[in-house]
């Protein structure tokens, strides 16, 4: 198997923070915020590395007024990735 990694994308992190904000605006779907996490780790998918994948750091250490946003990412990222770690 082999060590497993913990990757951090910008990207993908500013997705998911803004993720709900953007559900409750009205301005995306859940189902268009799935697809854009499932887009950004596409190419990590398709990597001769993937197997070495765990999952994303997000946020590190996360103070409680970031709670509510982090429980909404990763609900997003657990449908656009299953098996990963967030």
């Amino acid at each position: 198997m082999g060590i497993k990694h913990i990757l951090g994308d910008g990207n993908l992190r500013n997705v998911i923070m803004q993720a709900k904000t953007l559900y409750d605006s009205g301005v995306k779907t859940k189902e268009e915020l799935v697809q854009m996490v499932a887009d950004i780790i596409e190419p990590y998918r398709e990597s001769d590395y993937y197997d070495a994948l765990y999952g994303f750091m997000i946020q590190d250490e996360p103070d409680a007024s970031k709670f509510e946003v982090l429980e909404f990412g990763r609900e997003i990222f657990e449908e656009a990735a299953p098996g990963l770690m967030f």
